[in-house]
């Protein structure tokens, strides 16, 4: 539900815009027609630290990870 509020609220066309659940075996599957993947975090040092797995699926498939600079790996690397 939050998803298709942030669709609404900021108009992005619906015709690109897919919100599914698929079992973590088919993440790579879909993920691959991707353009670009998402991470958004806290400005925390915890995230500053952390390695999500999330950015470990993405790279396994070369998306293009956008993220809001508050992981060190994906500044640096």
């Amino acid at each position: 539900d939050i998803f298709l509020e942030y669709i609404n609220k900021y108009k992005l066309d619906k015709n690109y815009c897919l919100i599914i659940s698929v079992n973590h075996n088919e993440i790579s599957k879909y993920l691959s027609i991707c353009n670009a993947g998402i991470i958004f975090r806290e400005n925390h040092i915890l995230n500053w630290v952390s390695r999500p797995t999330k950015i470990l699926e993405y790279k396994s498939v070369n998306l293009k990870i956008i993220h809001n600079n508050t992981i060190e790996y994906l500044v640096n690397n």
